[in-house]
């Protein structure tokens, strides 16, 4: 049940969207067998969840977590692999998708706090990193390969990190 009469948006392949207590919104990504890796539709999924939670008046604050062992592993990378297999360019596959990082994007004021009870790689690292606040479990890990590439991006990552 959701507190308002203007319904959330249906999010029927990835999230899974619950009112624990008054004014809190429970976001769990579940697609467990994929890491909770977020397919193009997964993106979609997303991107019109914040929308709407920004929006809705009796939403103070949300909680962001993952079905499984992970967090996230950031962007579907078996779907990107067989769009490329296809012939087709992954990135004209994706259209206007909203990219793996709805959060860095999103411009509403009230805060997303990311239960990490697993695994954060790549992008699901990312994503914990535009999170306002994050809280561990003792199975956290995370890594993030763009690190061991680049120091200049090491460096915003650390910076995102003391905010």
């Amino acid at each position: 049940m959701h507190p308002t009469d203007i319904p959330p948006p249906s999010t029927p392949t990835f999230l899974k969207l619950s009112f624990p207590v008054p004014r809190v919104l429970l976001v769990r990504m579940d697609r467990p067998k994929d890491l909770n890796a977020m397919s193009t539709t997964a993106q979609w999924e997303m991107d019109a969840v914040w929308k709407w939670f920004d929006l809705e008046p009796t939403l103070s604050v949300a909680v962001i977590t993952g079905t499984g062992r992970a967090f996230s592993a950031g962007a579907d990378l078996k779907e990107w692999n067989n769009s490329m297999a296809d012939g087709a360019d992954p990135h004209n596959r994706m259209g206007n998708a909203p990219s793996f990082k709805p959060l860095s994007r999103r411009m509403g004021k009230k805060p997303v706090i990311a239960a990490v009870n697993g695994l954060a790689m790549g992008g699901g690292c990312e994503f914990v990193v535009n999170c306002g606040k994050f809280l561990k479990s003792s199975l956290y890990q995370s890594s993030l390969m763009r690190v061991k590439i680049s120091s200049w991006q090491l460096r915003m990552h650390i910076l995102a990190f003391r905010r």
